[in-house]
């Protein structure tokens, strides 16, 4: 896994702290493109079940703060 935290603004959504790190999976390919959504701010972070059901190999994001972590959605 691979951490990476572009020091853009976001938020965790449990306990809306800016220690926010995404990981990216060794069998993920897009990683360039979510990397670019990611700093031009066309990404939301999720933390409900439902969106991970659905989008299970996204990128996954993990606070530092409360350690929650969910999934990272497209706008």
């Amino acid at each position: 896994m691979t951490y990476y935290s572009p020091g853009k603004g976001y938020h965790c959504p449990r306990c809306k702290l800016r220690l926010i790190g995404f990981i990216f999976d060794n069998k993920y390919r897009e990683w360039f493109d979510i990397m670019r959504l990611i700093n031009s701010r066309q990404v939301k972070l999720s933390n409900l079940y439902k969106d991970y059901k659905k989008n299970p190999d996204t990128v996954k994001w993990m606070c530092y703060g409360c350690r929650d972590c969910g999934v990272v959605m497209k706008k």
